[in-house]
C-alpha cells in the first residue's frame, strides 16, 4: 500500500496491491470478526487459558516494536506469560534510519528463528509509513504475525475495546456505538478509532463519530465505514458539535491528534485550546451508557471524576482485554486450519 499526502488538510491512502486487503484483520467478514471476538471472550480469568489449548504449543515469541506505546508492549508480555511462552524483544530501535528493505530482510531472518512474530510499528516523521512497513512485512515473515497497532490502524486495542462492548450489551448488532474527540493537552493517534469504525460497521453497530472539524478522522477510513453500514444495515455519521449522548449504548472517547499535525504535538495543543468544552460528564452521558477511553491520555482533563469512577466506565478492565485480544489474536493465526496466518 503506498501513501499518498493531499494538502489542503486532506490525507489520502491509496491501496496499491489486493494483498493488504487479504492479510488485514479490518477486512474480516463480519461473521469471521464476531468469531475471532468469542475466541477472546472464551480466555477470561481466573483460568485464562485451558491447559489443553492448542496455543500452549508456543515455545517462543518474538516482538518487533518501534515507538510502541507501553500497555501494548505490557500486554504482549503478560499475554506470553498466560499460555508459558518466552517473548523475546528483537530490536528495531534504529528502525527509523533503516530502509524498508534491511527492516524486512531482518523480519525474514527473525521469524525463521522464533515460532510467531508480534509487531508494531509508529513513525514519527511521516503518516502512513509505519502501516506501509506493517504490511511489507506481513509478506516476508515465515511464522504467523499478529499487529498491535501502528500510524493507521490498532487492530488488537480496538479487538479489545470491541470485546468489552460486545461482552457487556450481549452483541454490537443495532447498539449505537459513538467514537467520540475529547479535549486533552496529549494527542494520541487515531488508529484506535478508526479500527473501531470499520470493525463496528461490519458487526452492524450503528457508528457516530463525534469530533471538531479540525479533527476530523482519515477520509479514507470514513467512506470504507460508509459502504460496510450498507452492507449490514445499520448507521453511519459524522456531527461536528459536542452534544448529548444520552441515546448512545456505548462511548468511546479519546483526545486524537489532528493528522496534518500528527508530528507537532504544540499545533495539536494550540488547536484543541479552542475545544475545551468537549469534556464528558454523567450529565452528558445516559446512565445506560457504557464509557471507555485509552489509558495513555489525561483522562482528567477528557471526563469528571465522578464519570471516571463510576461502573459504567469500563477503561479499568481495558488492559485485560487487551491481554485476551492478544490470547484470541494468537490462537486465531495458529490453528491449524487456518486460512488467516496474518492480523495487521
Amino acid at each position: 500500500m503506498a501513501l499518498k499526502v493531499v494538502h489542503e488538510g486532506r490525507i489520502e491512502l491509496a491501496v496499491t496491491h489486493s494483498l493488504w486487503w487479504q492479510e488485514n484483520m479490518l477486512a474480516l467478514t463480519g461473521e469471521e470478526i464476531e468469531a475471532l471476538i468469542r475466541r477472546v471472550i472464551s480466555y477470561r480469568p481466573p483460568q485464562w487459558v485451558p491447559r489443553e489449548d492448542k496455543i500452549k504449543r508456543l515455545e517462543l515469541i518474538g516482538s518487533l516494536f518501534h515507538n510502541t506505546p507501553p500497555p501494548a508492549v505490557q500486554a504482549s508480555q503478560v499475554a506470553g506469560g498466560r499460555i508459558g511462552c518466552s517473548t523475546v524483544r528483537l530490536g528495531w530501535e534504529n528502525a527509523q534510519s533503516m530502509s524498508t528493505e534491511s527492516i524486512q530482510r531482518a523480519t525474514n531472518m527473525f521469524s525463521k528463528a522464533v515460532d510467531l512474530l508480534l509487531t508494531a510499528f509508529v513513525d514519527s516523521d511521516t503518516f502512513g509509513a509505519g502501516r506501509r512497513i506493517i504490511e511489507q512485512l506481513s509478506q516476508s515473515s515465515t511464522v504467523p504475525l499478529v499487529n498491535l497497532i501502528d500510524d493507521i490502524y490498532a487492530p488488537q486495542p480496538a479487538l479489545a475495546v470491541i470485546a468489552a462492548l460486545w461482552d457487556v450489551l450481549g452483541g454490537l448488532r443495532g447498539k449505537k456505538i459513538a467514537i467520540s474527540w475529547g479535549f486533552g493537552t496529549r494527542h494520541v493517534l487515531p488508529s484506535t478509532a478508526h479500527s473501531l469504525c470499520l470493525m463496528g460497521a461490519s458487526l452492524g453497530a450503528d457508528i457516530r463519530v463525534v469530533s471538531p472539524q479540525e479533527f476530523p478522522l482519515l477520509n479514507r477510513v470514513i467512506r470504507e465505514t460508509q459502504v460496510r453500514v450498507k452492507t449490514t444495515e445499520a448507521t453511519f455519521g459524522v456531527r461536528n458539535d459536542f452534544d448529548s449522548f444520552e441515546d448512545v449504548d456505548a462511548i468511546y472517547a479519546v483526545n486524537w491528534c489532528r493528522l496534518d499535525d500528527f508530528n507537532h504535538p504544540e499545533r495539536n495543543t494550540q488547536r484543541a485550546s479552542k475545544y475545551k468544552e468537549w469534556y464528558f460528564t454523567k450529565d452528558v452521558v445516559s446512565p445506560k451508557s457504557l464509557f471507555v477511553t485509552d489509558s495513555s491520555v489525561q483522562t482528567e482533563l477528557l471526563a469528571s471524576r465522578e464519570l471516571i469512577d463510576d461502573a459504567s466506565n469500563i477503561t479499568p478492565e481495558l488492559f485485560a482485554w487487551l491481554v485476551r485480544a492478544l490470547l484470541g489474536s494468537i490462537s486465531y493465526v495458529t490453528q491449524e486450519d487456518s486460512t488467516h496466518r496474518r492480523l495487521t
